[in-house]
């Protein structure tokens, strides 16, 4: 239940939409020689995100709140090149239903 987390219910949906409709720039950015940089400071800026919502409402957690951070930046961030390997198969929401089942067990 997101309503417990102190996440917005939409804000990982609305980056996977902000993604899908970016594909070919993303496309561009996942294969070329600077990929590495442009995931390194999207995983940064979505820890920033996850932090500034998250670790001030969640509840307690097993495990020290830099590991979970980095645990969901990079599980998004590694699923979101598995989605735009893939061809974008599934839509923003079918991704984030999927995303939000496995990490919000966690939180």
């Amino acid at each position: 239940d997101h309503k417990h987390t102190g996440l917005p219910y939409p804000v990982f949906c609305h980056l996977l939409e902000h993604i899908a409709d970016n594909t070919s720039h993303l496309l561009d950015l996942l294969i070329s020689e600077s990929s590495y940089f442009f995931l390194r400071y999207f995983k940064a800026s979505l820890s920033r995100l996850i932090a500034s919502y998250l670790l001030n409402h969640h509840k307690e957690i097993p495990v020290p709140e830099d590991f979970l951070l980095n645990h969901i930046s990079g599980s998004f961030v590694e699923m979101v090149q598995w989605w735009v390997k893939n061809r974008m198969k599934q839509t923003p929401e079918e991704l984030d239903f999927c995303f939000r089942s496995v990490i919000y067990p966690v939180i």
